[in-house]
């Protein structure tokens, strides 16, 4: 499991989604939040990134929280294991 500190959705074709690196674990489920604590973003699909906006709209620079539950493919149990932590999204094209 790889998570990302930092993503820059820029549309340059790097690094344009906060994504997660999965080896030997099933996700479940990923969630993005903001500082305050709304949901801006929530997927069960394992090869979808949030791409920085919310509402249609771009979300701005600054700090996040993600919550991933998931299972290890090697060892399936009744509780799923929880991730938590915090990602910065980085915009250098502010108020366009």
């Amino acid at each position: 499991l790889y998570i990302p500190n930092a993503f820059t959705p820029n549309n340059d074709g790097v690094n344009d989604e906060f994504k997660l690196i999965l080896s030997d674990i099933t996700p479940i489920e990923l969630r993005i939040f903001n500082r305050w604590g709304k949901e801006l973003f929530k997927t069960t699909d394992p090869d979808k990134g949030w791409d920085g906006s919310f509402d249609g709209k771009k979300a701005m620079s600054g700090t996040y929280v993600y919550k991933l539950r998931y299972e290890l493919l090697d060892q399936p149990s009744n509780k799923p294991n929880i991730e938590r932590g915090t990602f910065i999204l980085i915009r250098n094209d502010q108020g366009n």
